[in-house]
C-alpha cells in the first residue's frame, strides 16, 4: 500500500463486505463472471488465500454448486466473457490454477470447448471481436484454457479483418447506442486498448509473435495519431469516432470519462505495459507524462464518475492508479489511488454494519442507482479493489478484467 493511513479504514470496509457478500444468495438464473454470483467467487478465492478462513472456501464452493446447477439446467448459455459461459470458464481455469477447486477440470469444460470455438468463428466472420463480448473475450477463455490453437485462428482472423491505413491498425465496431453506425473505438473493454492487451498476453505466451507484435505497434500509431490537444477536450484520446467521418488526427475532439471501461487511464496504462514488452522507451516517458496529467481530473465534468463500482466509478480508478504505483514506483500514482480509495470508502453512507452502496447500473437509457452484487458494477468489485490494496499479492485476479 501506499499510505498507512488507510490501512484501518480499509480493512474495516472489508469486514461490511465480508458480512454482505457472504449472506448473499447466490441462486440466480446468472453465471456471469462480470454480472451474475460468479464475479463473487473471485472475491471468496482472494480472501481465501489472503486469510486462510476457511468460511470463504465454503461460500466459493455454494456459489460454484449454484451456477453449475443452472448450467445443468439450461438450454442456452450466452457466449459472452462478461455475462456467459465463457467468463465462468475462466473463473474455473482460475480456481484451478489457484488450487481451490480439483486441477482436473475438464470434466466441467470439456463440453463448452468446441461450440465456444465455433461461437468464436461465427463473430469473427461477422467482425464482432469485442474483447467482453465478442470473439476476444471468448479468445480469453481459450487463452486461460491454455488451447493455443485456438488462439492462433483468432489472430490470424483478427490480422484479416483490420483496417490499415498508413501505419496504423483499426477494427471497426458497431455502435453501442446506434446499430446502424460502425466506430473505431479505444477504449479497454470494448476496443483498440482491450486488442492490445490480449495481443500483449498472447505475445507474452509465444502465441504467432510476429503477428501479434506487428498488430499491437501498428494498434499503437493509431491510437497515437488521434492524440487530442488540451485546448481541444478534457480528455488524451476519444472513446470513440464513427468510421465514415474518421481522418486520422483530424477529428472534431470528444471527451471521455476518467474510468477503467474507457478513457485515458487504462489506455495509457495498456500502452505502457507496450511500451514494456517491446522496450519503447520514448514512449513509455511519453506515457507517464500524459499518466501524470490524467490525476488532475476529479470533478465531475473532467471524469463522469458517480458511484464506486469497478466499471466507472472510483474502485477502478483508484485500483488502475495503486497498479500505476506498483510498476512504476512514483509517488504521485500512490497518493492518487489514495484519493480515489478515499472517495470509494466516502460512498458508502451507512454508518452501520450494513452496505450502503448504491451504484449506477443498467441501459444507457434506463439507467438508475440500485443494489448489485456484481464484479462489474458492484459490492464484488469494489471489494475486491479494497482487498488487494492490503495484499498485493493478490492482484492477479485482475486478468480477468484485461489489466494484466
Amino acid at each position: 500500500m501506499y499510505s498507512d493511513s488507510l490501512r484501518e479504514p480499509i480493512q474495516a470496509k472489508i469486514e461490511k463486505f465480508n458480512r454482505h457478500l457472504l449472506q448473499f444468495d447466490s441462486h440466480s438464473d446468472k453465471i456471469g463472471l462480470y454480472t451474475g454470483p460468479s464475479g463473487a467467487s473471485l472475491y471468496m478465492c482472494a480472501n481465501y488465500l489472503a486469510t486462510g478462513q476457511e468460511i470463504f472456501q465454503d461460500k466459493l464452493n455454494l456459489i460454484l454448486d449454484d451456477t453449475i446447477r443452472y448450467i445443468d439446467g439450461s438450454k442456452s448459455l450466452g457466449p459472452s466473457f462478461a455475462s456467459g459461459i465463457p467468463g465462468w470458464g475462466w473463473l474455473i481455469c482460475h480456481l484451478a490454477e489457484k488450487g481451490m477447486i480439483d486441477p482436473d477440470i475438464d470434466g466441467l469444460l470439456g463440453a463448452i470447448d468446441a461450440p465456444l470455438y465455433q461461437g468464436m468463428i461465427n463473430y469473427l466472420k461477422t467482425g464482432y471481436f469485442d474483447p467482453l463480448h465478442g470473439a476476444i473475450g471468448i479468445g480469453r477463455y481459450f487463452l486461460k484454457r491454455k488451447q493455443y490453437r485456438r488462439i492462433e485462428t483468432l489472430i490470424d482472423h483478427l490480422d484479416e479483418i483490420k483496417i490499415t491505413t498508413d501505419d496504423e491498425i483499426k477494427w471497426r465496431k458497431q455502435n453501442l447506442l446506434s446499430k446502424e453506425e460502425f466506430t473505431y473505438d479505444f477504449g479497454l473493454a470494448h476496443g483498440s486498448a482491450g486488442v492490445i492487451r490480449f495481443l500483449l498476453n498472447c505475445h507474452q505466451l509465444g502465441i504467432r509473435q510476429e503477428t501479434c507484435e506487428s498488430l499491437i505497434k501498428g494498434s499503437i500509431n493509431f491510437l497515437l495519431h488521434n492524440i487530442q490537444r488540451d485546448e481541444q477536450a478534457t480528455s488524451i484520446f476519444p472513446s470513440a469516432i464513427p468510421c465514415e467521418v474518421y481522418r486520422s488526427g483530424r477529428n472534431r475532439p470528444i471527451s471521455s470519462r476518467l474510468a477503467w471501461c474507457y478513457g485515458d487511464l487504462t489506455i495509457l496504462y495498456t500502452l505502457y505495459a507496450a511500451t514494456e514488452r517491446f522496450g519503447l522507451y520514448e514512449l513509455k516517458k511519453d506515457c507517464i507524462t500524459y499518466l501524470i496529467k490524467t490525476t488532475n481530473r476529479k470533478s465531475f465534468d473532467e471524469t463522469n464518475v458517480v458511484d464506486a463500482g469497478f466499471c466507472h466509478g472510483t474502485a477502478g480508478i483508484a485500483y488502475v492508479y495503486w497498479k500505476l504505483w506498483h510498476a512504476t514506483g512514483l509517488a504521485r500514482f500512490g497518493q492518487e489511488a489514495d484519493y480515489w480509495y478515499v472517495k470509494t470508502l466516502d460512498y458508502d453512507a451507512d454508518p452501520s454494519d450494513n452496505l450502503g452502496y448504491n451504484y449506477l447500473i443498467g441501459s444507457f437509457e434506463g439507467r438508475a442507482f440500485k443494489k448489485c452484487d456484481d464484479v462489474l458494477e458492484g459490492n464484488s468489485g469494489v471489494a475486491l479493489s479494497l482487498l488487494c490494496y492490503l495484499h498485493p499479492g493478490l492482484a492477479d485476479w485482475d486478468e480477468s478484467m484485461l489489466l494484466s
